[in-house]
């Protein structure tokens, strides 16, 4: 009796260990955040302070998605986001006398070339198509007024 007691003590034990355990085990790697980066493209005027992101675990394997943020110290900005997982570029533009200009380039063996150019007063959404593995530069300024321009060429198609 005593016998059989600890056996099934140990048993539940062992069962509730599992069971307990069973999620940790099952649980993949801790997704990161996007990571806040130096742009590679920075001539903003004072006044205005560029912001740039690198998200490599944004859904696409081998891809690298990011975003260019310029914004005035009224609070007004403009921000252009590639999403690699599906190409997708999202820009939004809250300056109320300007319009942004958001430029995509992709790379290739004769080096960067402009797949892309709008000129956006509010908000866009836009559809690429961009071969896996290709190096993006995405880059946004501001069309007049002398604010400058940021970019990241750090991301991947």
């Amino acid at each position: 009796m005593v016998r059989t007691s600890k056996i099934r003590k140990s048993s539940v034990l062992s069962v509730a260990a599992a069971t307990l355990a069973g999620p940790l085990l099952l649980a993949g790697p801790a997704q990161a955040a996007p990571v806040a980066i130096t742009c590679t493209t920075n001539t903003t005027a004072s006044g205005v302070t560029p912001s740039c992101t690198r998200d490599v675990s944004d859904g696409d394997a081998g891809g690298v998605s990011g975003a260019v943020r310029i914004t005035a110290n009224s609070g007004e900005y403009a921000r252009i986001a590639f999403q690699a997982d599906g190409e997708k570029v999202v820009m939004q533009n809250t300056w109320r006398s300007w319009k942004a200009v958001f430029e995509l380039y992709t790379h290739s063996s004769s080096g960067w070339s402009k797949k892309a150019t709008w000129k956006v007063s509010t908000a866009v959404t836009s559809n690429l198509s961009i071969p896996e593995g290709v190096p993006v530069y995405i880059k946004v300024c501001m069309e007049g007024g002398g604010f400058g321009c940021a970019g990241n060429n750090r991301l991947i198609a």
